[in-house]
């Protein structure tokens, strides 16, 4: 196995390629050694769905002039930023708007406006969101620090080539979501030739490695397991995620490239200490070279140690490799973690 590069140290804002600039003032957030995207402004989250719809059915008055769902909104922006988010994730696909690009240029005009500098995570499963929002950002202010899209989906590449091909106008980072038709990709090896196909279909279009975000995507504890649809014993999807994100990022070819975890998926399942869950998942990730999250940044992930039995709990799933003892495995790691009440 390919040795893991070593971490970057954190600071408070991003260089334009994509790495943090060690002169600039520190954060909450500084020495975290992750890359951290503040995750709250998301449409299916209560307080900013609700804020977003209530902005939202104002039309352009509700950019435009003080209201209850915009005051919402800058306060949320304000208070992750304070936290020293690094990106500011903007997701409005829940509101299910027919004028999404629209509203998706509001929203970023209002990171803008209230955000201190810190640039926006464009979130949608829709090109057209994402091309709106990007272009919305990059036409405000030519010294504001690059956005982020996220993002370009592997299975669906080419619905993206217009998006790609605006990097070589100006600079901006992309999320690389290593997805199939039917979902997560099935093995580490195929999480790691998507990755190659999307490093090489990116930097043909003038992105660099310190601006490609590589998602294997984050399964929840009740989710992932040990066995498929059909009763055959498989590999963990955590198992194969945490590998492919070490092969990725020690891939001489791709060097300076990011892995990417939506973190908070996984405390699906559990039943207490959802932080601890995240602190330790993280931290076990980290160990597999993780070195970016979408999560709540007021949490401060990375900043202290992680609980050593929840650390052993996601170690469990990285140990299940398909082979005939993962069954007894995962049965009594489960079993210990329902008798301890986490589960």
């Amino acid at each position: 196995m390919k040795p893991l590069p070593a971490l970057q140290n954190t600071a408070s804002v991003l260089n334009p390629c994509g790495g943090r600039d060690p002169s600039a003032r520190p954060t909450p957030l500084a020495g975290s050694g992750l890359i951290q995207i503040a995750e709250l402004l998301h449409a299916s989250l209560p307080l900013a769905g609700a804020a977003m719809k209530s902005m939202h059915a104002l039309g352009a008055e509700g950019c435009a002039r003080p209201n209850l769902g915009r005051a919402e909104l800058e306060a949320l922006i304000r208070t992750q930023a304070a936290a020293g988010g690094d990106y500011l994730d903007l997701n409005i696909d829940a509101l299910g708007a027919p004028d999404a690009p629209g509203f998706m240029r509001q929203m970023v005009r209002l990171v803008h406006a209230v955000g201190g500098g810190v640039p926006p995570c464009v979130d949608s499963s829709n090109p057209a969101v994402l091309e709106a929002g990007l272009a919305e950002w990059l036409g405000l202010d030519p010294d504001l620090r690059p956005p982020l899209a996220n993002s370009v989906t592997f299975c669906e590449t080419e619905r993206y080539a217009r998006l790609l091909g605006r990097r070589q106008e100006r600079v901006f980072s992309v999320v690389g979501l290593l997805v199939g038709k039917e979902g997560p990709l099935k093995s580490t090896a195929e999480m790691v030739a998507a990755a190659r196909t999307l490093f090489a279909r990116c930097t043909a279009a003038d992105f660099r490695p310190a601006e490609l975000f590589f998602d294997t995507v984050t399964l929840g504890i009740g989710t992932d397991g040990f066995m498929d649809g059909a009763g055959n014993i498989k590999s963990s999807h955590t198992r194969n995620s945490f590998l492919a994100i070490r092969e990725i990022r020690g891939d001489a070819q791709m060097k300076g490239v990011h892995a990417l975890l939506g973190v908070s998926n996984w405390v699906y399942g559990a039943r207490k200490r959802r932080i601890g869950h995240l602190r330790a998942f993280i931290e076990v990730a980290m160990q597999h070279g993780l070195d970016a999250v979408i999560a709540d940044v007021s949490k401060q992930f990375g900043k202290e140690p992680a609980p050593a039995e929840l650390m052993d709990f996601v170690r469990m799933f990285v140990a299940l490799d398909g082979s005939d003892a993962s069954m007894d495995l995962y049965t009594d790691g489960l079993a210990r973690a329902r008798a301890a009440g986490w589960v």
